[in-house]
């Protein structure tokens, strides 16, 4: 399975609704989820084409449907493959977007040191944004 078709796997998990299962289906959905989401995990490292990115994330701004801590790996890939301006100042709106004020210290650096050219100093910000510095458990509705 490539990283596109997991990718949508992954979003048609999270869509089920717990009521549609039993204890026990629920408990097979999560596993599958969390299977899918390591599997994601690694074939990111592999990839290094940032159009395969770059679409992940247009895609994700549909409907903000991935996990955000994927996601926040998705960026983080793409910033350290291709730093660029304006995928630093995009991370950091979808840091504000899905965050509010969890990650405010860090998107102000990065919109900071980006809109200064001060891209490699902005993207070791961004690789260095964790996203479980406030951790919360995500699943299934």
């Amino acid at each position: 399975m490539d990283i596109l078709q997991m990718r949508d796997e992954i979003n048609k998990i999270r869509n089920y609704k717990k009521s549609d299962f039993d204890e026990n289906g629920l408990i097979k959905i999560r596993q599958r989820l969390s299977n899918l989401s390591e599997e994601f995990k690694l074939k990111l490292k592999e990839t290094n084409e940032p159009a395969l990115l770059v679409s992940i994330i247009e895609e994700d701004k549909k409907n903000y449907d991935m996990p955000i801590d994927l996601m926040f790996l998705v960026y983080q890939r793409l910033i350290k493959i291709q730093p660029h301006k304006n995928i630093l100042l995009d991370f950091a709106n979808y840091l504000g977007f899905i965050g509010g004020p969890d990650w405010e210290e860090e998107l102000e650096e990065i919109i900071k040191l980006a809109n200064d050219d001060r891209i490699k100093e902005a993207a070791e910000i961004a690789l260095k944004v964790d996203y479980f510095k406030y951790p919360f458990n995500e699943g299934i509705d």
